[in-house]
């Protein structure tokens, strides 16, 4: 994994409070993988305290953070994009 796949990583655990581990962030390599990881950890967050998963604002903060940490245009932030492919991503 590349110097800016580790950094977005660390932006998105970051921006969410969660933790993504090394062999699970590798097979996140498309945006609405990563989109539902996150997803699915929140509501596991969500099931053991009072915290409420709204998606569209998930959505909204993870693509604000891969525009800001890749440089990219939110227009290009889509489910099926990928990371390497389509972002640019190393």
């Amino acid at each position: 994994m590349g110097l800016e796949a580790v950094e977005l990583i660390m932006a998105i655990e970051e921006e969410f409070d969660i933790s993504i581990p090394d062999e699970e962030s590798a097979k996140l390599d498309t945006v609405g993988k990563l989109y539902q990881y996150i997803l699915d950890i929140l509501y596991v967050k969500q099931s053991e305290s009072s915290i409420q998963v709204d998606e569209e604002d998930v959505w909204e903060r993870t693509q604000d953070v891969i525009v800001t940490q890749l440089g990219v245009s939110p227009e290009q932030v889509t489910e099926d994009a990928s990371f390497v492919s389509d972002l640019g991503i190393d």
